[in-house]
């Protein structure tokens, strides 16, 4: 796998309406490196999406192989469902009864939510002016699952932050130096996440195995079947 083979998308919302007019976030992590994107929108409407998805996404990092979704009436629409058509990218649907195959960018959420309630005025209503200060921040922090930051993993150095007061000197290359280090590096790094990733998924399901309990039923049994809330809940970032 390769930075931005495989994603996943989420819509946030509806929150507090900004001055500037947005009221969701359509969110984006790439499942290798872990870096994440918020794009503030005024409406989840499918064709809002997609015009999103291509020009703040797609045309950024380039088209993924596999995108994974939701079942919201927005991911499900004809407009969404041709854009990937036509830009060959196979469409996931994550089901209600299985979310923790997104648990990744739900709990970017959670980092999201615990950072802007600290930044954002009283009336909620600047929160849209915060998402590329809180995006930076989690994108250069390291991720439990990689060990790296994602900001490093992507851009293969790492970013510079405005905190740092002194900055250490920097080594002078030729190009052929620079491109044989920036290979290496590559591969490394990108060895490691994966095992770290790997690492990660096998604490989880080990944690998982000790506590779960197979129910087994037979023919006839009576069961309760648990039917999720549609799109449209408030409280994804409850910090608003």
């Amino acid at each position: 796998m390769k930075p931005f083979e495989k994603c996943a998308l989420d819509i946030v919302g509806p929150l507090t309406v900004t001055t500037s007019g947005n009221k969701y976030l359509l969110t984006f992590q790439d499942s290798l490196t872990k870096f994440s994107k918020a794009i503030p929108i005024a409406n989840q409407e499918a064709n809002t999406i997609s015009k999103e998805f291509v020009t703040k996404i797609i045309l950024e990092y380039g088209i993924p192989e596999k995108v994974l979704t939701d079942q919201g009436t927005n991911f499900m629409s004809d407009i969404f469902k041709n854009t990937c058509k036509i830009l060959k990218i196979e469409k996931i649907q994550i089901t209600a009864y299985h979310p923790e195959s997104n648990g990744a960018l739900e709990r970017s959420h959670r980092t999201l939510a615990e950072y802007l309630k600290h930044y954002i005025n009283a009336d909620q209503t600047d929160w849209d002016e915060w998402i590329p200060f809180a995006m930076f921040t989690y994108n250069t922090t390291p991720h439990t699952a990689t060990e790296y930051t994602p900001f490093e993993l992507v851009y293969r150095y790492q970013a510079d932050l405005p905190t740092a007061l002194t900055k250490p000197p920097k080594p002078t290359y030729d190009y052929d130096d620079y491109a044989q280090e920036l290979k290496e590096r590559l591969r490394a790094t990108n060895q490691r996440a994966k095992e770290n990733i790997k690492e990660e998924k096998q604490k989880a399901k080990k944690h998982y195995d000790k506590t779960a309990k197979e129910t087994k039923f037979k023919i006839g049994d009576k069961v309760l079947v648990y039917e999720t809330l549609r799109r449209g809940r408030s409280k994804k970032l409850d910090a608003l």
